[in-house]
């Protein structure tokens, strides 16, 4: 992608995200989107064939991009569960607080639902299976079950995120994540006592 192309990206993303909290994805139309990000609609069809083909492609530019990130961490070898956990989720939420706004309408609108299933399943491959890997846990329906409750538990926590009228750090939001997939939710409630003789 040549230097041209990534700026025409740049403001196409930041007009995307300003329409995105007007109106649906459906409802936005190439000249809407060619005028927010100041370009020709010429501009727009020299680098892309349809509104799909952007969304799609700006998408997966994203998830590459937070990947990528995820792997600049470094872990040694010896680390601890917790720790490569912590470190691995931290850096998740750290690009997503750099690029708060855009993964926000990403995620939160309902059109987008290709960025949330990628999202969920780089957190699957990136975060989870390497420490189920390194902790020799064989996965079966039972497993595979808990993992997509904790996985979209989590998408659930960076909703209310996004959503909380105060600011909370990626940090902080780290620290949660790291607490629930570490204890009991139930016992994080403290109600746990309602459970102790089912």
């Amino acid at each position: 992608m040549d230097k041209r192309q990534i700026r025409t990206n740049q403001y196409l993303k930041k007009g995307l995200t300003q329409l995105l909290n007007q109106v649906s994805y459906s409802n936005i139309t190439i000249k809407q989107l060619a005028d927010a990000a100041n370009i020709n609609r010429s501009t727009f069809y020299l680098h892309y064939k349809s509104k799909d083909d952007f969304l799609n492609s700006v998408i997966e530019e994203t998830i590459d991009e937070l990947t990528d990130y995820v792997k600049q961490s470094s872990v040694n070898d010896d680390a601890i569960f917790n720790t490569e956990f912590k470190v691995s989720f931290t850096r998740l939420l750290e690009y997503i607080e750099l690029n708060f706004e855009f993964v926000k309408v990403l995620i939160t609108n309902m059109n987008t639902t290709y960025f949330r299933a990628l999202l969920v399943e780089k957190v699957r491959e990136n975060i989870y299976y390497p420490l189920l890997e390194k902790n020799n846990v064989e996965m079966n329906f039972q497993k595979d079950i808990i993992l997509n409750h904790t996985i979209y538990g989590d998408l659930g926590v960076i909703e209310s995120w996004f959503n909380s009228e105060n600011y909370y750090s990626s940090h902080y939001i780290a620290e949660v994540l790291f607490d629930v997939s570490s204890h009991s939710p139930i016992s994080l409630l403290g109600i746990e006592s309602e459970f102790e003789n089912q």
